[in-house]
């Protein structure tokens, strides 16, 4: 036994020792190649120990044919990461709450300023313009959202030439909750000189949604607008009388709005594809959505729902007496909602969608985005014609939470806003290089 411990001690002198006076990635590369599968795991018991090793195999196992950029299932798509400096961390998110945890972030929004530059904008309503061809410099914009005690932007949109945004903000010395509102810019690289065009009256604890897209509707020109309604406030998704939980239409003429859908919790993505409305939203614990919105539909919550409240994770799973039974109906159809395209039963910290334009892969035809937060991932996405179910998915792991996500047709390429350390990441084909 001893004259064992003491060859791997030895052995473990050798090897330490050629890694520190040869070329570590020679020495690394030869024993890969040379050293019995048997030997390779002695050493790293030695050096590692086998709890640990033990670990590795089971996450390795768990992440069976897991791609992480550049490989993805048909594609090697490129990605590059740029850091934007300056901007605002946020300590104080809903999830972080509920959570009772800490989540620092640089929660930050994307737009097109045009086909070369892109529009950034930070949660508490700071302004840039990123110029593609020269990442490394940044022109602010000023702005009169300072006027505002903005508590956090939520999106902005380009709508033919004006900038809109929603924001959650106090007024009348309270801060116990937040006002919903949105407002519009002409656009302008120099100053955003912002008014009021849609507000509500309702103060929240949680004021959460916010995404704005483009919309006409019974041939008038107007703009979408998703509200959240979670925790103490959830029953507001299914009251007509509250613009929370709901998906609200903005005629851009008059201003009137009107209740498009309802029974929403926590809307990150809304996209306009050939006039089919789809739409993400975060679930409870567990239950994070894909829904296509129609006019006047129903989408359950707080009544039904794939996921539970965060309390249901608490449970004592031992205890097999007086057990809870489920708070949300599992069911929509049941109760006239419409069921979900798609439900993660194990929630990703669902946030954007996009759709894949033609130019960009031809492994990717016909194909949608969907970012994550706590996922820190990109799925890829198949629906089927109707865009009632999805045909498949691909799980691309990023490695950070990722806010929004947008596209830029001449340059052919994905830009993410990263909110872990605070980046953009680019994401290119090889074929359009």
């Amino acid at each position: 036994m001893r004259i064992k411990i003491l060859l791997s001690l030895l052995l473990s002198s050798i090897i330490l020792i050629f890694f520190l006076f040869f070329n570590i990635d020679g020495i690394r590369s030869y024993l890969k190649k040379n050293l019995s599968h048997e030997t390779k795991i002695y050493i790293k018991k030695i050096f590692f120990g086998e709890e640990y090793l033990n670990e590795v195999f089971y996450f390795r196992s768990l992440n069976y044919n897991q791609k992480k950029l550049p490989h993805t299932l048909f594609d090697y798509i490129i990605f590059e990461k740029f850091p934007i400096n300056d901007l605002d961390i946020n300590k104080s998110s809903h999830y972080a709450k509920i959570k009772k945890t800490k989540i620092v972030s640089k929660k930050f929004y994307l737009e097109k300023f045009d086909e070369n530059n892109i529009l950034f904008a930070s949660f508490s309503g700071k302004f840039g313009i990123l110029n593609f061809d020269n990442l490394n410099e940044i022109k602010k914009i000023e702005s009169n959202l300072n006027n505002y005690n903005i508590h956090s932007l939520l999106d902005i949109k380009k709508v033919k030439n004006e900038l809109f945004a929603t924001f959650s903000y106090y007024n009348n010395d309270r801060t116990d909750c937040t006002y919903f509102i949105l407002v519009k810019a002409e656009l302008n690289e120099n100053f955003l000189n912002f008014e009021e065009f849609f507000k509500s009256n309702e103060c929240l604890l949680n004021t959460l949604g916010g995404r704005i897209i483009s919309y006409n509707h019974n041939q008038n020109d107007g703009i979408l607008i998703s509200t959240g309604a979670s925790d103490t406030e959830k029953e507001l998704a299914q009251r007509s009388d509250s613009i929370y939980g709901k998906t609200i239409f903005i005629n851009l003429k008059n201003q009137k709005f009107e209740i498009f859908s309802k029974g929403h919790r926590n809307p990150q993505g809304l996209l306009n594809f050939n006039n089919t409305i789809l739409s993400t939203e975060h679930g409870p614990y567990g239950g994070d959505e894909i829904n296509k919105i129609l006019y006047k539909k129903n989408y359950g919550f707080p009544i039904a729902s794939i996921g539970e409240p965060y309390e249901f994770n608490k449970i004592d799973k031992s205890k097999k007496k007086n057990r809870k039974n489920f708070y949300f109906s599992k069911n929509h159809n049941l109760n006239n909602f419409e069921e979900p395209i798609f439900s993660f039963a194990k929630a990703v910290g669902i946030s954007e969608i996009i759709n894949v334009p033609e130019n960009f892969s031809k492994y990717w035809k016909e194909n949608f985005l969907i970012s994550s937060l706590n996922a820190r991932s990109l799925f890829r996405v198949s629906f089927d014609k109707n865009f009632q179910k999805i045909i498949y998915y691909e799980k691309i792991y990023v490695g950070e939470r990722i806010r929004d996500i947008i596209y830029l047709k001449n340059k052919k390429v994905f830009i993410l806003a990263l909110e872990d350390t605070g980046s953009i990441g680019i994401l290119s084909s090889p074929d359009n290089q």
